[in-house]
């Protein structure tokens, strides 16, 4: 078992390059919270955005069959107690020339423009859509510049 998952990777990579980094994200007050929050305080990146919540941490599973091919069961928990509040705050101070990511994991039912309305302003924002083809629709930021990543597309 280990902590992870795309935000939780990409945001000590920055940082380790010599961005800096304020990751916004939600989590349990439990175990797999400590694990995975220890890996980005190694690293340096700023939680001050971070939201405790009472629930659980979210999880995934990867299943890999004989082929190779792998299947993630996600159980996304703190997430799904984000809030356009919550992601307005968190966007708050971000300015011209900032890069923001988004993984497009909250529950579809709670972003809104608020979320994104600051990647129009930004000179480098990137989508990245989660894999599973039954996944909704990716946020339309609108940006002047847009660079859309699909990880884990079958060719």
């Amino acid at each position: 078992m280990a902590a992870g998952g795309k935000g939780a990777n990409q945001a000590p990579a920055a940082q380790r390059a010599g961005a800096e980094v304020r990751h916004f994200s939600a989590v349990g007050a439990d175990a797999f919270a400590e694990m995975a929050l220890e890996l980005l305080k190694a690293d340096g990146v700023d939680l001050s955005d971070l939201k405790i919540s009472s629930g659980p941490t979210g999880i995934a599973m990867i299943f890999v069959d004989g082929h190779g091919e792998n299947v993630i069961a996600v159980l996304p928990s703190a997430n799904g107690t984000l809030t356009p509040a919550d992601a307005e705050k968190a966007l708050t101070g971000l300015g011209d020339g900032a890069v923001l990511l988004l993984q497009q994991e909250i529950p579809r039912k709670r972003p809104s423009g608020r979320w994104t309305r600051p990647g129009r302003r930004m000179s480098l924002p990137f989508s990245i859509p989660p894999p599973s083809s039954t996944a909704p629709g990716p946020l339309r930021p609108r940006p002047r510049s847009r660079s859309p990543m699909k990880p884990n597309l079958a060719s």
